[in-house]
Formats: structure tokens, sequence, C-alpha cells
């Protein structure tokens, strides 16, 4: 389950040593106290919950590739793993890229403008 913290406003850089922390199982319930008993009963089985801090690519880049280089999945947009599409998305990235560099115009000479059409192809991520 995730929950956000808005006490922490967004954009802060948050201290490495605080990316995971412990929390505890009476945190939990507080948190989630609005939710029914079969979730209350499942959070209390919970042995040492943490709390892990989530960031994703602020400001979103413009492009994901330079070069001959690409970016891919959760390098080039980076998505929070509660939305559970990261995986999804990283595949649908890598076919793209395989259509485009195995395209019969392909050429050592045009990988460059290929790697420029998969940017062109991105949808937006929220």
């Amino acid at each position: 389950m995730f929950y956000t913290d808005k006490s922490i406003p967004e954009g802060s850089e948050i201290p490495l040593s605080q990316w995971v922390m412990p929390s505890s199982t009476q945190e939990i319930l507080e948190v989630f106290d609005d939710c029914g008993p079969e979730i209350k009963k499942l959070l209390s089985l919970v042995g040492k919950p943490n709390k892990w801090a989530i960031h994703h690519v602020d400001p979103t880049l413009d492009t994901f590739s330079r070069g001959t280089v690409a970016l891919i999945g959760d390098a080039a947009h980076g998505m929070c793993p509660h939305l559970g599409a990261g995986v999804g998305q990283g595949l649908e990235d890598v076919q793209v890229i395989c259509r485009l560099l195995t395209h019969p115009q392909t050429r050592l000479s045009n990988v460059k403008v290929r790697l420029q059409c998969y940017c062109c192809m991105k949808p937006i991520y929220c």
C-alpha cells in the first residue's frame, strides 16, 4: 500500500540515509484508518514496516536519446511503483526501438535519426 506524505514539499531533496526508514504498525494503522476492517487486519500483521521515499523524474526529459544512446523504461520516464506500469512501459520502449532499428531502411548512417523517431513517439507520462 502507498501513502503520500503531503508534509514534505514536492521537489524536496531527501538525504540518501532517509530513503528507507523504519515505521511502526501503529503509524500504518493511523495512516489507513479510513480503510475497512479486513485491510486493517492485514496491515496489523506486517512484521517490520518501512517507509520508502519514492522518486520521479522532475522535470520530465525533453528527449530520451542523444546521439546513438537511448534511455528506456524507468531511466527515461520513471513511474511510481503503485502505478504498476514501469516494466510494461520499458517493454514497449524496447519493442519500438527494435522495430525502428530493424527496419529495412535503417542504416548505420541514420541510427541517430531513428532514435529521434523513438523520442517523438513517446507518450505523455504523469
